[in-house]
């Protein structure tokens, strides 16, 4: 075989070779990493930290059943949304929440247990609606738990901080709740508890008994797992603020807590509002939120009390932080198929550059 067959079958079998290692590149690595750039897929990578200094969760407290039963008997109600979809003569949403709901320091008390530094042992240091030493309470209206009262901190947790907080009932009260249930959420969760729809997680949520014959201490403690996505809202209230805002909804308000707007006062205004839902439902998604795992502890001890005692505390510094990432971006890209291109085709950027610069220098001098 002479010399130029041997040349040419040479460069065949190299022409060759490259042409199945950049199908095969293409077919199995490219086209999956373009993929997933172009579809701009996602992941969930997860990592914990440990944090000296944290927020103690907002503690909303719902009674169940939410409507008192007479109450919603006078008012000729037979579910919890009529509430929201029927008028009453001479009523006003707002009064015929108020009138068929639990409502703070009338219907129940709620005391906070600190320790006395002078020697007396325990105090109770009475709690009401608006501000507290330590606390900001206010009712929220919610769909389908009437009205519930959420208790915002002023205060960081240190050093395992908790918190104790003795509920109380009015026994002179015809009806009464058969279960509190006891959510812990970050202070921005107002739109999805009051609508009590959850579509990227799931709220801390401990529901305990009210049964009078037994006196009850429960000891909640949670871990706290803080998420990030890539796609939500900054500011759920201020979304759908915005949106009802610009509605053509006769009032200008919104049927539950979540916005900066103010309660309707006629169920005439529920159907209108209900009709922007798919376009204020996005508001419902946040790019951030931290949520709170509780753990129950429920000790019993005998003797017939109106009152339930809870301390709630987190048992652990470290948080839980899971976050949505692009599976590859596109310097992730850049680098990925450069490397690949030097495994496959030996390419070198470097080698490629020096390669021109050498032939231009020849070009130019010799």
């Amino acid at each position: 075989m002479t010399m130029e067959k041997h040349a040419i079958l040479s460069i065949c079998l190299q022409i060759g070779s490259h042409l199945i290692l950049f199908v095969f590149f293409v077919q199995f690595y490219l086209m999956e990493e373009m993929g997933d750039y172009i579809a701009d897929r996602i992941t969930t990578t997860s990592r914990f930290q440990e944090v000296s200094e944290s927020e103690f969760p907002t503690v909303t407290i719902c009674m169940d059943p939410p409507q008192k039963p007479s109450v919603a008997s006078m008012y000729g109600f037979e579910r919890l949304t009529d509430i929201h979809k029927k008028d009453v003569l001479n009523t006003t949403l707002p009064e015929r929440l108020e009138a068929s709901s639990y409502i703070l320091n009338r219907d129940f008390y709620i005391k906070e247990l600190k320790n006395d530094f002078e020697g007396l042992g325990k105090q109770e240091l009475s709690l009401v609606i608006g501000d507290n030493d330590n606390y900001f309470i206010e009712p929220i209206i919610t769909y389908l738990q009437g009205v519930c009262h959420k208790i915002d901190p002023k205060f960081k947790v240190t050093n395992f901080t908790s918190v104790t907080l003795r509920l109380y009932l009015n026994e002179s009260n015809i009806d009464q709740p058969r279960h509190l249930v006891v959510y812990l959420t970050s202070p921005d969760a107002t739109l999805n508890l009051a609508h009590d729809i959850w579509p990227q997680y799931l709220p801390g949520e401990v529901k305990l008994s009210l049964d009078e014959s037994l006196k009850k201490k429960t000891v909640i403690t949670y871990r706290t797992v803080e998420y990030i996505w890539k796609a939500g809202v900054e500011n759920s209230s201020k979304c759908v603020t915005e949106i009802m805002e610009k509605s053509e909804c006769k009032n200008n308000c919104f049927y539950i807590s979540g916005s900066s707007l103010p309660i309707c006062i006629s169920a005439k205004d529920h159907g209108c509002i209900m009709s922007y839902y798919p376009q204020w439902q996005k508001c419902l998604l946040q790019k951030h939120a931290v949520t709170y795992v509780p753990k129950k502890n429920e000790n019993l001890l005998y003797g017939k009390s109106s009152k339930v005692e809870i301390k709630v505390g987190a048992f652990s510094k470290s948080r839980q932080i899971m976050e949505e990432i692009d599976i590859i971006t596109l310097s992730g890209l850049i680098g990925s198929v450069g490397g690949s291109l030097g495994m496959f085709f030996g390419f070198s950027i470097t080698s490629y550059l020096s390669f021109v610069i050498e032939r231009f220098v020849k070009k130019i001098f010799f």
